[in-house]
């Protein structure tokens, strides 16, 4: 073999072996902050209305997840309120339990509100949004 066939084999050798080492350490294959941020929700006890945020979903986990608090399934995905009751945005929202199961409603009343709340729960316009970060200070 021919030095230079020699020295081409070995730069692809160790450049697939950089490739590799920073494929398996950037976090393409489940590790890493940003990862772990994605499984987390923000959820509500269908029962008690108690709210979870950050709550981590693993992979295969089913709706309901189970309450760590009572052992019990009934968590399931908040939806988002951004509304007052005087008709006016805020940047905090309540969350609220949708119960979208068959033979379920589809939607639920806010209790700070009073709207109607669906799932995916549309946002108020950005112009609200806007005055109420700043009457927050935010």
């Amino acid at each position: 073999m021919s030095p230079k066939l020699i020295a081409a084999v070995v730069g692809v050798l160790v450049g697939g072996g950089v490739l590799v080492y920073a494929i398996a350490n950037s976090g393409l294959f489940g590790d890493g902050e940003m990862v772990d941020a994605a499984r987390k929700r923000v959820a509500i006890d269908s029962v008690s209305g108690e709210v979870f945020h950050d709550f981590p979903v693993r992979d295969g986990d089913s709706l309901p997840w189970r309450n760590p608090r009572t052992g019990q399934n009934t968590l399931y995905p908040a939806e988002r309120c951004f509304w007052t009751a005087d008709g006016k945005a805020k940047t905090e929202p309540t969350y609220v339990y949708v119960d979208t199961s068959p033979g379920g409603p589809g939607f639920a009343t806010c209790p700070d509100c009073g709207r109607r709340v669906v799932p995916h729960n549309p946002m108020p316009p950005d112009q609200l949004l806007i005055e109420a970060a700043a009457n927050s200070g935010g």
